[in-house]
């Protein structure tokens, strides 16, 4: 397991679950709900969101919300499949990638880093 590399006290439960409301950075809809993904700390690789077109980049990170179920998510649109991968963006504003879902495990993650958490009381 990866050490974590992001700042999580006000966004994990004691339990592990996401306490905010996950939503877009750019569009601010709502991805996931509070208390529907698990915190894991391990890392992965994603796609930069801009690329350039001979030169594609991925950022190494360390913190995801894990999704065991892919209609747990409120607004999600999925990419074609690349290597047993389908990335995850926005389904409102098509940003992202914000995560992937791996097409054998059925799980998806969402990278903490690519999305915005908001409590309700502040939605």
């Amino acid at each position: 397991m990866a050490s974590s590399d992001y700042e999580t006290g006000q966004k994990v439960s004691a339990d592990g679950r996401n306490i905010p409301a996950i939503l877009c950075l750019y569009c601010d809809t709502t991805i996931l709900n509070p208390n529907a993904a698990s915190h894991t700390a391990q890392q992965l690789c994603l796609p930069t969101p801009t690329q350039k077109k001979d030169d594609p980049q991925t950022e190494e990170l360390n913190d995801w919300w894990m999704v065991e179920d892919m209609f747990t998510f409120e607004n999600i649109g999925f990419s074609n499949t690349v290597d047993g991968k389908k990335y995850l963006v926005c389904a409102n504003c098509d940003k992202g990638p914000v995560g992937y879902h791996h097409l054998s495990s059925k799980q998806s993650f969402v990278a903490l880093k690519r999305v915005k958490h908001v409590m309700e009381s502040d939605h």
